[in-house]
């Protein structure tokens, strides 16, 4: 009886060893999951972090082209603009110019109707 004690003991050591190896390997692949997830996860990160920081650089690029393009287009609208001289001496040639239209719209009604 007592051999067979001893065997029963050593064959449940040996499936309770069995089963620790067994659940040993099972945590170390978890293990291993956990460290490639977290890799991963830091991986993923950089790449959200890259993106922002390109968003960042992209929008003041926008901005500065943006205040670039306001620049040169109020530098423009102040070189189209006339000088108060100029803008005098352009009414005055518009006032003259319509005088001149008026005197010969006057002329060809006073002149009447042409026969031939």
């Amino acid at each position: 009886d007592g051999e067979r004690e001893t065997m029963t003991k050593a064959s449940t050591t040996t499936i309770t060893a069995q089963r620790l190896a067994a659940l040993t390997a099972a945590a170390d692949g978890t293990a291993r999951e956990i460290e490639a997830l977290e890799a991963k996860l830091r991986a993923i990160a950089l790449r959200k972090r890259a993106i922002a920081e390109r968003a960042v650089e992209e929008n003041a690029a926008a901005d500065a082209a943006a205040a670039l393009a306001r620049a040169a287009a109020q530098k423009a609208a102040r070189e189209e603009l006339p000088s108060r001289e100029e803008q005098a001496f352009i009414d005055a040639e518009i006032g003259k110019s319509e005088e001149q239209q008026a005197w010969l719209e006057r002329q060809g009604s006073d002149a009447g109707p042409r026969r031939g």
